[in-house]
């Protein structure tokens, strides 16, 4: 049975996502390079080194640059299975549809008065007062 064409781009983009989220989670750390300059494999070259340092040895070089390809692989693999079984739990545990975080509950009329990200600074707190002069201004009964 063949699925149907609209399931790919879906599937592709949750692919996607879940790569991105694995290499931003884990590049600094492993690699300590910035994720988008990261990869599977980090091509390293013998002569690339900061100028002023004397050329390492390759019978040194190569064995480290192994070593090291194999252990940030390995790291990399386990935080992969580490995300899913997180997902897999997510997904069996009877009261997932029941959670709500503040982020995702509904918009409250009074969320400019609680919530820390409008209330904390002077500016958020002067746009919180601007956008009310404009909607009492633009809603006035006609009279």
């Amino acid at each position: 049975m063949t699925r149907p064409r609209s399931c790919f781009p879906a599937a592709a983009a949750r692919a996607i996502a879940c790569r991105l989220l694995v290499q931003f989670t884990t590049m600094m750390q492993i690699e300590k390079v910035h994720p988008l300059q990261s990869g599977l494999v980090r091509l390293r070259r013998l002569s690339e080194r900061r100028p002023g340092l004397s050329r390492e040895s390759a019978f040194a070089f190569y064995p480290r640059i192994a070593w090291s390809l194999a252990a940030n692989n390995m790291k990399l693999i386990s935080t992969i299975w580490w995300m899913l079984k997180l997902k897999r739990r997510i997904e069996r545990d009877p009261r997932r549809h029941a959670f709500m975080d503040q982020a995702l509950m509904p918009v409250q009329d009074d969320d400019e008065d609680t919530l820390d990200l409008l209330t904390k600074t002077t500016g958020a707190r002067a746009s919180i007062a601007h956008q009310r002069k404009i909607d009492q201004l633009t809603h006035m009964p006609a009279g």
